[in-house]
């Protein structure tokens, strides 16, 4: 999310699963929640044990699951390098938005590798917002 918000922007809401990172509804807040806050961002739970309600994300993650197969990466070099293939293959080629891949429908959309985006940070995040979400 650090890299993509500086580049797309940060959404209003952001959908998560219950548990980790996210935390739990009416638990108390995870570093995830007080982040998001102090961006502006509200945190959506799906309901428990109900996958079917962000399907499309479950599925990408059940085929690279199958794709990558991190059980048999003997290293995480190994693992690393799976996963770098598989998302160049989801990206470049796999028909995703109207029969294009994500890249042909997003040109501006890039792999921005590890870098960093505190700069970014620093100048959007505000402990104000982060506040006033541990206040309500």
């Amino acid at each position: 999310m650090r890299r993509c918000f500086p580049r797309w922007g940060c959404p209003r809401v952001q959908r998560v699963d219950n548990g980790i990172p996210g935390g739990t509804p009416g638990g108390l807040p995870s570093g995830l929640r007080l982040w998001a806050a102090g961006l502006g961002v509200r945190l959506h739970w799906d309901d428990p044990y109900r996958p079917q309600q962000n399907g499309v994300v479950e599925s990408t993650q059940g085929t690279s699951q199958r794709w990558v197969d991190p059980g048999s990466s003997a290293t995480i070099e190994e693992l690393r390098q799976r996963l770098a293939q598989e998302d160049g293959i989801q990206r470049e080629s796999y028909p995703a938005i109207d029969g294009r891949s994500r890249r042909l429908a997003y040109p501006g959309l890039v792999h921005a590798g590890r870098g960093s985006c505190l700069g970014w940070e620093r100048q959007v995040w505000d402990v104000r917002e982060a506040w006033g979400f541990l206040a309500r």
